[in-house]
């Protein structure tokens, strides 16, 4: 089914699909108690990474994109090349990597190759606050800049990072 999905997509009417998103964000970002907020707090603490907006896009963005600039980011990112694909369950591995090529091999790869990330995040100079209320639970969260994924350190701050958050954590 994805590989039919990505050797020939279909695409309904451009705007009532739009609109679709629209809903999605309304929905999962600013329907929510604490969504602006959370949106707000990643832009203020990623000051020049790609973290810095969210997946969803930006109010804006969703109203100034056009079918174009859908259509080539589509070709861009959504191209075999650009596939992580994982498969879990019950199965044996050669068996499944002979139909994973027979049904993504005759897919050609994407013309346009995605751009390489060349901005890293920028050194933070001081503290940054947001004091925000909503109608929920009293909430802090603290987060600091640390070292860059697959970097020796992430992996026991992460185990850090598990004990002391969310409902179980020891803060």
């Amino acid at each position: 089914l994805e590989s039919d999905r990505f050797a020939d997509p279909v695409f309904r009417e451009f705007y009532s699909e739009r609109n679709v998103v629209r809903e999605e964000r309304r929905l999962g970002t600013e329907s929510t108690p604490t969504g602006l907020i959370e949106e707000d707090f990643n832009a203020m603490f990623w000051k020049s990474s790609s973290y810095h907006w969210d997946v969803i896009g930006w109010p804006s963005d969703l109203g100034s994109i056009t079918r174009e600039q859908a259509n080539n980011y589509y070709k861009t990112y959504y191209a075999p090349n650009n596939l992580v694909m994982m498969l879990v369950g019950d199965f044996v591995a050669d068996d499944m990597i002979k139909m994973v090529k027979k049904y993504f091999e005759r897919i050609p790869p994407g013309k346009t190759k995605p751009p390489d990330v060349v901005t890293l995040e920028e050194k933070q100079y001081g503290e940054k606050r947001l004091i925000a209320e909503a109608e929920t639970s009293p909430e802090t969260e603290v987060w600091y800049h640390t070292v860059a994924w697959k970097h020796s350190d992430s992996y026991p701050l992460e185990v850090l990072a598990g004990i002391l958050n969310g409902k179980t954590g020891r803060l």
